[in-house]
């Protein structure tokens, strides 16, 4: 017999069981004669059945065994722990030649932070504090649910950007996106944007000197997404441009879209919870439920309005008055950067303002 390292006495004894020692001594080294026996009886333990029980199991209903290996295997909180648990178990039946299938276990573990959440305002809050042309981009994935690889997508074909083009005068409020389906069970997949949300494709970063002018990519929307929720000063960790289909996909269930339309304009398919719904590749019917949010969500120009004049009139309020003839030299950094963002926004609102009169 060979010499155990440091284990329990129910350990010992789980050994001892005429199922489990043949398949113990034929382990190849002792640091597993340790740890498979001891894995081994917690899952058994778990799932309350013995080492003949569990063989007999797999012999009678073999479906049904893998299933509740996995659904305890996937239970526990340490990936680690279900990780060596599970060799311990496929060591065990593969010793009696028992065929139990386990591939495609999922280990799932505790989630230990929040989601984080967005409401469709302070989204708002973060998007005027971008700068052109991100808040375009940023309103843009709002107003569609759609992600970043659905953007880079519209960025690299000039096919796409010549149909948006192509429908700006037509009489319909919305812009039609075709794109590559995201679901193996669908041909189609649309997405419809209303058209003041839709800006011009390609975007480019902005020159400087000689460098810039380079096609925006992901990254990029990430990085100035981060800089303007900074300056937003809402800061959840977790919160990046993807929460934006969260966030439609919220504001949809509020404004009453049918939820298999809203699942599929952020590309999740007509067969993800549904089953095949053929109306929400009708486009009419599609615009019909999407209306019920364009209709009820205030109008970005609104919203950015308020809040631009907001942003004013706290800026004014924290710079510093400097009076006398040396107030230009005298005028801090600080209060030199705010009174040059105060006239950012003030030439931003003027701009929204001739927009909406327009």
């Amino acid at each position: 017999m060979y010499r155990l390292m440091v284990v329990s006495k129910e350990t010992i004894k789980f050994i001892e069981n005429p199922k489990v020692k043949p398949w113990a001594i034929s382990l190849p080294s002792d640091r597993l004669k340790e740890w498979y026996p001891y894995n081994l009886i917690r899952f058994l333990t778990g799932i309350n059945r013995t080492p003949e029980q569990f063989l007999t199991d797999i012999e009678t209903d073999r479906k049904q065994t893998s299933i509740t290996t996995k659904t305890f295997l996937g239970s526990l909180e340490s990936k680690a722990v279900a990780r060596v648990m599970l060799s311990a178990v496929k060591s065990f039946t593969s010793f009696y030649e028992s065929d139990l299938p386990l591939n495609g276990l999922k280990i799932r573990v505790k989630r230990v932070r929040k989601k984080p959440y967005l409401s469709w305002d302070d989204t708002e809050k973060i998007i005027v504090e971008a700068k052109e042309p991100y808040r375009s981009i940023y309103r843009f994935l709002l107003w569609g649910g759609i992600g970043l690889d659905e953007f880079s997508e519209i960025q690299e074909s000039t096919e796409i950007q010549t149909s948006i083009e192509l429908q700006r005068n037509n009489e319909k409020p919305y812009i039609r996106i075709d794109l590559e389906p995201r679901k193996s069970n669908l041909d189609t997949y649309f997405t419809l944007i209303p058209k003041q949300y839709v800006p011009k494709f390609p975007f480019r970063t902005a020159d400087y000197g000689n460098r810039g002018g380079q096609m925006i990519e992901a990254v990029d929307i990430q990085l100035n997404w981060q800089r303007a929720r900074k300056r937003a000063g809402i800061d959840q960790v977790g919160l990046g441009p993807h929460t934006l289909r969260s966030v439609f996909s919220s504001e949809c269930a509020k404004a009453g879209v049918a939820e298999a339309v809203a699942e599929y304009q952020m590309g999740h398919g007509a067969g993800d919870t549904y089953g095949y719904r053929r109306e929400v590749l009708d486009e009419s019917y599609a615009a019909t439920e999407l209306s019920k949010l364009w209709t009820s969500t205030t109008p970005a120009t609104t919203t950015e309005l308020e809040e631009l004049r907001k942003r004013v009139a706290d800026l004014e309020n924290k710079t510093p008055t400097v009076v006398g003839h040396d107030a230009g030299r005298a005028m801090s950094a600080v209060s030199f950067n705010a009174e040059k963002r105060i006239q950012e926004l003030i030439a931003r609102i003027e701009t929204l303002e001739r927009e909406r009169k327009g």
